[in-house]
């Protein structure tokens, strides 16, 4: 009697897993076991990507240079000198991690 318990409740936490069979395995509703390599996805791509650059401390720097450059009482200079290459830096950083992030979604999207 105990050895049919025991057999019976080996067959509930045992799994059947047929390799490189998708259709028999969709029957068993397993969770899947994905892994995805990309940093980013479509809702955390600007506040992820923004916290990524700040890290750096030369944006920082340019950041509170460029706040500082705005305020007419402290500088004689006209903000957008000081705004627009910290822009177009990060911009063009950003742009370049979201490029290569696609890349690798794509190419690990033919993996799978």
């Amino acid at each position: 009697m105990k050895a049919v318990k025991s057999l019976k409740s080996f067959q509930e936490l045992s799994r059947k897993v047929y390799i490189n069979d998708r259709k028999r395995n969709a029957n068993f509703k397993y969770a899947h076991n994905k892994i995805h390599t990309t940093k980013f996805t479509l809702l955390t791509f600007l506040p992820k990507s923004l916290y990524i650059q700040f890290l750096r401390i030369a944006n920082v720097y340019f950041l509170i240079s460029s706040i500082i450059s705005s305020i007419k009482e402290v500088s004689s200079v006209s903000p957008i000198t000081s705004i627009a290459p910290l822009v177009f830096v990060l911009l063009t950083s950003i742009l370049r991690e979201g490029f290569e992030d696609w890349v690798k979604l794509l190419r690990t999207s033919q993996i799978y």
